[in-house]
This record gives structure tokens, C-alpha cells and sequence, in this order.
């Protein structure tokens, strides 16, 4: 909280040493714990035989019950819940025991812009007790009243109350209605009043509006000038970016970071931008952002197993293996490894691994299996998990082994609860930088420079969603609304701002409250969209990282996929980004697909080909080509099969007539760095591999030195061509390899549409062709 913050921080500078301790700090919340109050709700509406709540009978409805009247139960305890019989009250009486509040002898309140009469009664009885609250106005200002408010009262009061309401300043008549109410309640003590006010000396805009709220004075115009500026942005991007300018050309004027603080309806949207945009140039902290970090296998405790979830124990190593398994089906691949099918991925090589992970999902099965459970047993479960799978234990886990009782709650009830967002903070020992905060009660305290971002109309004022169940929309005496507390929000802001305000929306409409704000005072600086800044894959001024080394295991295929598209290979490999590609959508790349699938399989599935007379075509250009390509390989004297490149082969073993399996292929890359190769190599033959390609690339080279052939050769082309001095060729093309996983390879200019490349280009700034050549030119790559 940024309140306790700047107080701890003030009490601190006061002192001798700096030091502030012995110092308790509360807030005035609910008595119970949001855990123990759930289940005590969830508890009795189960036993409950109303006949209201038959429709909630259901687990999950009840749990989402129990969510809502546990939220409205806090208002009660703070407000009351009023006279009156009904289930609703009697569940309050039983699961909100009554608690006689025990302070200590001395309370100061800060920041309580309003606290329900039941509560100042409370801390009246305190043998010392001092409230510091906010003022805007020196002179009496209770009785006035909002634009609506003074609508109805203007039809029946006298003509010297329209006078009077007239001259008040409208912010403080529209904005103040929290603090008016707080003011009546506490007349109602005797209490010693001790007013201090700052006198407002200067002439900007910001403090002659400051000074009429505070003299109550209504002034129709006030020159605009730089202390308060409104920007209407096209983005949040754009909008944290002039942010950014903002705060360092006020740091180049004198204003230190500490003395900016910067205040959002919500700062979790815009924390991810803060982040990207402030780190590395500007000092900041972000004050109580939400986080939900709740591990994906807690949420799998009770219910069916989702495979998935073992690729999070798992290096990046193994990953894209698992992920491949994952996708085709534990049970198929196992099953496919038991018969030798082919058709699958999967070879001797990989039998220590599907044996663990098959093992990994039976112990994670058989651990998450639960029943019901009290809470304190839940606890204990959730702590076991965490320190056998090393995952981080839920923020809500304490509370969880405090709450009292023996009723024991369904596995849903846990999830609801251990789901509850809870609150950190960024950076927060960084007390001289920038500070990012939510523009809540206690959120504003003095600085010289106060930023509000993302103002639209839609988020703030807040707006407050009236439940059918809540009890206290039938009470007149007044309880706040969100609406009250973002607009009193505003006048402290007003008076928070020592220097400068800067207030910013988005084109989408700004809020009603900074339209009061600016009227004819302040001119709106429009700031076009800038495009997000270019990010640097290529890096051309950098140079390539030293090679690794020992004996490293690469696989066929990401070798392959880095021959074919630089680009594609990076994003995959290194960013772990997946760009949308689409379907093969010309008819002789499908063509070629296809032909290739039929004469490796025997078959084409059906779904494959489009629908219609076009499909009908490709299935005929398919079936020539099918006849094309085998008379092609009968004059060659060739038999196509797959070669599996595996760890655990000593030597050459023929499988079946499609499967061979073969040692992996090792490389010194040099006299520090060993490859192995490993993976499965299509249409291979005994005198090298064939191709429906153009190129002679890593394939190519990998077979000649598995078969000891050194012929490629061409179906399309009906030609044969000889491969010189593949293991050179495959030494520099690993490293190549080991140096595009650092740094984006270039890639050769295409005439054909490429949604790989389109999405590099929208990203990344694409160095001179030059610079390119000159820092990939061999004999650093193939």
C-alpha cells in the first residue's frame, strides 16, 4: 500500500538514524479471512434447507455463491446489515461472529475518507486518538451537493440557496460528496479540531485552481499553462512511451524520480508495458499488482489427467521430442514403439525417455487423485505437492493452514480459493525511482509531479455492479459507491500535485471526471501514434558468442528446418514463437506433398485433398506424378526407406523394407566441441539420398556419410548429382548452426507470399544486405 509506504517513509526521515519501528500499521477491513469466511459460507449453505437455495445445490454453484456473499459480507461488517429476518441474514449472524475490536492506546488514522459511524463509535472509545484527514476547502462545505443532488433541491428551496449553491466551485461540489458525509458523522463527537492549511502562493494554472477549491471561490476561467496537461493517445503502448518522455524530460528539469508518482484505475494492464518500456533506462516500482501464479498441476488435483502438463517438467532439450509424443498420443506412440510402426516417430534411442515419461504421468496420476478434505488437510496436500514437483506454493497457502473448523470442502472449493489473485510488488526497495501505482484509496500522496494514465470513460469512474442480493441497496443512510470514492479520489490528486499533473486517455473517450477537470481551462495535446519500436534479432555490430563445448546432441531435423528457412528456424528454436502459416495453398506444392506422402505411406488420407472437382484434379496430377517419380527410381535401381540416426546403434540393422537403423553420425566441429546427429532421414537409399528439392543442403550430407554414397538425387529434375567433401560441409554448416541460435541467419529473397518472413518484417529493423554477407559469409555457414 502506498500510504503505509510514504508513512513508514516520513516517520522514518523524522527520526533519529532514519529508522522507523514499532510501528503497526492496519487496515479497516472485514475481521474474518476471506478463506475461513468462504468455507463458513459454503458450509452453511450446504446444510441449509431453504427452499430458496435449491437452484444452488450443485457444487459449482454453490461455490460461486459462497464467492459473491462473501464479498457482500464484508460491507456488512463494516456497514451493517440492518434490521429484518431472511437466510441470508441468519447465515451472516452464524458465520460473522461479533468481535469487540481491542485497540492499543494510541491510533493515529491516516487515509479514512470515510469509515462507517458503527467504527469512529469504536475508535472513539480509544484513550488516544488522532485522525489526520484530507481537506480541500478552509471554509464550512458540508452542506453542499452534487449537479444532480442540486437539481431536486433547486425545485423546492428558496432562491438565496440557488445563490449560494452557484458560487461553490463545481470540482468541490461534484467531487466531494465522500468527504461531505465523513465530515457529517464526525460532528457528531466532540472532537479538537486543529486545521492546517498550505497556502497556495504561485500563479500556475494548477495552483489558482487549487487555491479557488480552497477558498471556496468559483473562478470561470484560469489561464492553461504546463503545470496540468491532458494527452489523448492512440494506444497504451503510445501512451506509456510519452509517459517515458515526460518523466525524463521533468528529471533534465530538476525533478527527481522520486518525486513522481504515477496513478492508473487498474496498473495491472499496463505493468507488462512499464516493464518492457522503463527497464534498463528509468528507476521504478510498481506498488500491489495482482498476480494469480497458481502452478497448471494444482489445477489438474481431482480431475481427469491432461498430458500436456508433463512438458513443464521437462528441459527445452527434450521438450520438442515430448511435445511431439504429447501430440500424437502417449498410448499411440507406446504402442507404435512396442510393434515397430513406422509410420510413427519413435526408435530405440528414445526408449529410456517414453519409458519415464510414462512413468512420470501413472505417479502424477496417482498423486493427484483427492477426495474432500478440511482445510488444514488441504494445506498439507498442497505442500506436499509443491516439494515434490519443486513448484512454488500458493501466496493463500498460510491462510489455508490457519482457518479453523472440520468441515471438510470438495476440490472445486480449493481451486476457487487458492485461484484468488494476491498482490506484490516490483522492484519495491527501489525507493528513489519512479512509483507506479492504482488509483485507489491511499494510492495518492504528495509529489511534485503526478501522472494518470489510461483515464477513458469507460474505467474510470469505476463502475459498481448493484447485486440483487445485496441488503444494503434498501438502506437510505448512505454507504459509499465507487463512483464517490474515484471522484474524492480526484480533488486529492488536485492537492497531491505539487508542480505538475499530467493526465492521459485513449481515443476510445475520456473519463466524465477529467472533462469536469478540463472545461475551458486546459487544451487537449492530441500525440499521433508511434509504431512500437523494432526489435533487434540480427544484431550485425554484435559478434557471434564463442562455440560451445564438449559433445552436444543435434537433431537431423532442426539442421533441416535451418536450411530450408532461417527465419522459421529462429522464431521456433530460439524465440519459441509459431507463427500462423496456413495450408498449402498452391496446387503444385500440395501436389508435391502429397505425391511424396503416397509413395511413403501407399495412401492419401481423404481430408487431405480439397473437396470437389479441384480435388478430384489433384488426386489425377497426383497419381501421374506417383507414376512419374516410381519409373524414375526403377531406372535408377532405387529402394526408398526411412534411416533412423540413433544413439544406441552400433551398427546398420535393417528393421523392415521402410525402416533402417543406423548409428548416429559424429562430427568434430572442432578439437573442443563434438556433434552427434541424430534423427530420422526420408528416402534414403543405399547410394545416398533422394529428393524432391532443388538443393543439396544437411540431408544430403548426413546421408552420403551414413551410406557411404556420394550421389543426390533429384526426382523432379530426373538428375543425379555428386556430393564433394560432405563431413567439411556439415562442419561448417553446425557451425552455422550454433551461431544462428544466437543471432537471426539471413534469408534468401522469395517471389512467393511468406507469413514467416511478413511477421520478421512487421518486428524487426532487417540490417544492410552488406552488413549481412560480410558477417555470414563462409566458411561461416554453407
Amino acid at each position: 500500500m502506498q500510504l503505509k509506504s510514504w508513512l513508514m517513509w516520513s516517520l522514518a526521515r523524522l527520526r533519529r538514524g532514519g529508522i522507523a519501528a514499532g510501528v503497526k500499521v492496519v487496515s479497516a477491513e472485514g475481521a474474518r479471512g476471506g478463506i475461513e469466511r468462504f468455507g463458513a459460507i459454503y458450509s452453511w449453505l450446504k446444510r441449509s434447507g431453504e427452499e430458496e437455495l435449491v437452484p444452488y445445490s450443485s457444487v459449482r454453484r454453490r461455490i460461486e455463491l459462497s464467492g459473491h456473499l462473501s464479498r457482500l459480507f464484508v460491507s456488512y461488517e463494516k456497514y451493517g446489515i440492518g434490521k429484518g429476518e431472511g437466510w441470508q441474514r441468519e447465515c451472516f449472524r452464524e458465520v460473522v461472529q461479533e468481535k469487540r475490536e481491542e485497540w492499543v492506546d494510541r491510533v493515529y488514522c491516516f487515509g479514512c475518507d470515510f469509515l462507517p459511524e458503527k467504527l469512529w463509535e469504536s475508535l472513539y472509545r480509544v484513550p488516544s486518538l488522532s485522525i489526520y484527514l484530507f481537506s480541500p476547502c478552509v471554509h464550512f462545505w458540508e452542506d453542499l451537493c452534487t449537479h444532480w443532488e442540486k437539481k431536486k433541491l433547486l425545485r423546492k428551496g428558496p432562491v438565496e440557496l440557488g445563490a449560494y449553491l452557484l458560487e461553490a466551485p463545481p470540482l468541490l461540489a461534484n467531487w466531494g460528496k465522500l468527504g461531505r458525509e465523513t465530515l457529517k458523522i464526525l460532528d457528531r463527537f466532540p472532537l479538537e479540531v486543529e486545521e492546517r492549511y498550505t497556502e497556495e502562493t504561485g500563479e500556475s494554472a494548477l495552483e489558482r485552481l487549487r487555491k479557488s477549491l480552497l477558498h471556496f471561490e468559483r473562478v470561470e476561467e484560469i489561464p492553461a499553462d504546463s503545470s496540468i496537461q491532458i494527452f489523448q493517445t492512440s494506444s497504451r503502448w503510445h501512451e506509456v512511451e510519452l509517459l517515458k518522455e515526460n518523466i525524463e524530460r521533468l528529471y533534465r528539469e530538476g525533478v527527481p524520480f522520486s518525486e513522481m508518482l504515477v496513478l492508473a484505475p487498474e496498473i495491472d494492464s499496463y505493468a507488462p508495458l512499464i516493464e518492457f518500456v522503463f527497464e534498463g533506462k528509468i528507476p521504478y516500482r510498481i506498488t500491489a499488482v495482482s498476480t494469480q501464479k497458481f502452478p497448471r498441476l494444482f489445477q489438474l488435483i481431482g480431475v481427469p489427467f491432461e498430458d500436456k502438463i508433463l512438458l513443464e517438467f521437462y528441459t527445452a532439450e527434450k521438450r520438442e521430442r515430448v511435445a511431439l509424443w504429447l501430440e500424437l498420443g502417449l498410448d499411440t506412440v507406446a504402442q507404435s514403439f512396442v510393434f515397430a510402426n513406422e509410420e510413427e516417430e519413435i526408435g530405440w534411442a528414445d526408449a529410456d525417455l517414453l519409458e519415464e515419461l510414462l512413468e512420470k504421468r501413472a505417479e502424477l496420476q496417482q498423486d493427484l487423485q483427492a477426495g474432500e478434505k478440511t482445510w488444514g488437510e488441504w494445506a498439507a496436500f498442497i505442500e506436499q505437492l509443491s516439494k515434490k514437483y519443486s513448484l512454488e506454493q500458493p501466496r493463500s497457502l498460510q491462510e489455508l493452514r490457519e482457518a479453523s473448523g472440520n468441515e471438510k470442502f470438495p476440490v472445486e472449493a480449493l481451486l476457487h480459493v487458492l485461484q484468488s489473485p494476491s498482490f506484490e510488488a516490483v522492484h519495491p526497495a527501489c525507493l528513489h525511482g519512479v512509483c507506479f501505482g492504482s488509483l485507489r484509496t491511499g494510492a495518492v500522496v504528495p509529489a511534485r509531479a503526478i501522472f494518470l494514465i489510461g483515464m477513458d470513460g469507460d474505467r474510470f469512474p469505476r463502475r459498481e455492479a448493484i447485486s440483487s442480493l445485496d441488503l444494503l441497496r434498501q438502506e437510505r443512510r448512505y454507504i459509499p459507491r465507487a463512483g464517490d470514492s474515484d471522484r474524492y479520489l480526484m480533488l486529492q490528486v488536485l492537492f497531491g500535485a505539487r508542480e505538475r499533473l499530467y493526465v492521459s486517455y485513449s481515443q476510445e473517450g475520456v473519463s466524465l471526471v477529467v472533462q469536469e477537470l478540463i472545461g475551458d481551462r486546459v487544451e487537449v495535446v492530441k500525440r499521433n501514434a508511434k509504431k512500437a519500436p523494432l526489435l533487434d534479432y540480427f544484431r550485425v555490430d554484435e559478434p557471434f558468442p564463442d562455440l560451445p563445448e564438449g559433445k552436444i546432441t543435434v537433431h537431423l531435423r532442426d539442421l533441416a528446418k535451418l536450411a530450408r528457412h532461417p527465419w522459421e528456424f529462429y522464431l521456433h528454436k530460439v524465440l519459441g514463437v509459431f507463427p500462423e502459416k496456413g495450408e498449402i495453398d498452391s496446387f503444385g506444392g500440395l501436389r508435391t506433398y502429397l505425391t511424396k506422402e503416397k509413395i511413403r505411406k501407399g495412401k492419401i488420407r481423404e481430408e487431405k485433398l480439397p473437396p470437389g472437382c479441384l480435388g478430384k484434379c489433384l488426386e489425377q496430377e497426383i497419381a501421374e506424378t506417383e507414376k512419374v517419380w516410381r519409373e524414375q527410381l526403377e531406372k535408377w535401381n532405387l529402394q526408398l526407406s526411412t534411416w533412423s540416426l540413433m544413439k544406441t546403434c552400433r551398427e546398420k540393422r535393417s528393421v523392415s523394407a521402410e525402416w533402417v537403423e543406423v548409428p548416429a553420425v559424429i562430427v568434430s566441429v572442432t578439437e573442443k566441441l563434438r556433434v552427434e546427429i541424430i534423427g530420422e532421414l526420408e528416402g534414403m537409399s543405399e547410394r545416398g539420398w533422394v529428393t524432391t528439392g532443388d538443393e543439396v543442403g544437411p540431408e544430403a550430407w548426413v546421408g552420403a556419410k551414413v551410406s557411404g554414397g556420394r550421389e543426390v538425387f533429384f526426382l523432379k529434375r530426373g538428375k543425379v548429382q555428386v556430393v564433394e567433401d560432405a563431413e567439411e560441409n556439415l562442419r561448417e554448416f553446425l557451425v552455422y548452426y550454433f551461431r544462428a541460435l544466437v543471432h537471426m541467419p539471413p534469408l534468401k529473397k522469395s517471389y512467393f507470399e511468406d507469413p514467416v518472413a511478413d511477421w520478421v518484417l512487421s518486428r524487426s529493423a532487417v540490417p544492410p544486405e552488406e552488413k549481412l554477407k560480410e558477417k555470414w559469409s563462409r566458411p561461416f555457414c554453407a
